[in-house]
């Protein structure tokens, strides 16, 4: 037992003894790695985040649904029309919206009516001095406005939206805030310009399709309401559903 103890004391003194004669290769060679890694992250282009947070819109009952909200009775019906006067349902519209904003389709509206796959997919970085992506010529011929890429296939020069739809993801970031309710957004690039301008044109996108969707479900409760009003022959329950 004690030379055991006595082996391992020796060997434990031998390590430090071994690392006290080469402080000075630890010391340079941890200097050297530093230096490089300061340099490096100094050669890599600034990458920029634009926010935003987004809250859901209620309906507001002294406008749309006061009066019809005081008839009682008259709340069960609208809401079988699908009319909701009770000023709620922030909570499904806050999921809705995180659904639509994450799927693929929203993405390629998005990419379609604002032309963004050449500043996703080809830049590398942001020239301060003239506002202006850099564009890698190996990627993208900005002369000729031609894709001239050589991925390995499936993949074709002009990058498709699936692959596009992978790296836009990484950029872009989507977070709801239990407590609030809110959405929290924010989108990563070169061009601090371009990153405000993407979230700008999210966010008139995403209020596009949400607006649409409300005129969808009122058109849909008003068809209902009307064939009610075919359907009874009471003047009151008539002049109510009016």
């Amino acid at each position: 037992m004690l030379n055991n103890k006595n082996s391992d004391e020796i060997d434990l003194k031998e390590f430090f003894l071994i690392l006290w004669d080469g402080k000075y290769n630890i010391i340079l060679t941890t200097l050297l790695a530093s230096i490089f890694i300061v340099f490096y992250s100094l050669s890599l282009p600034n990458i920029y985040k634009s926010e935003a947070v987004l809250a859901p819109v209620e309906i507001d009952n002294s406008i749309m649904g006061g009066s019809l909200g005081s008839l009682g009775e008259m709340s069960s019906l609208a809401g079988l029309a699908g009319i909701d006067i009770s000023g709620g349902g922030s909570t499904d519209r806050t999921s809705i919206g995180m659904e639509v904003l994450q799927s693929r389709k929203f993405f390629e509206d998005f990419i379609n009516n604002n032309n963004i796959l050449v500043p996703l997919m080809a830049s590398t970085g942001w020239n301060m001095s003239s506002n202006e992506l850099i564009i890698d010529d190996e990627v993208y011929d900005i002369q000729n406005k031609k894709w001239v890429r050589e991925p390995n296939p499936p993949l074709k020069a002009e990058p498709s939206s699936q692959e596009a739809f992978k790296v836009f993801n990484g950029l872009f970031s989507i977070e709801k805030n239990v407590k609030s309710g809110f959405i929290n957004i924010s989108i990563d690039h070169y061009s601090p310009y371009i990153a405000k301008q993407w979230l700008d044109l999210i966010i008139d996108q995403i209020n596009e399709v949400i607006r649409k969707k409300d005129i969808e479900q009122a058109n849909r409760a008003i068809g209902h309401l009307n064939d009610e009003i075919r359907a009874t022959r009471l003047a009151d329950l008539q002049n109510n559903l009016y």
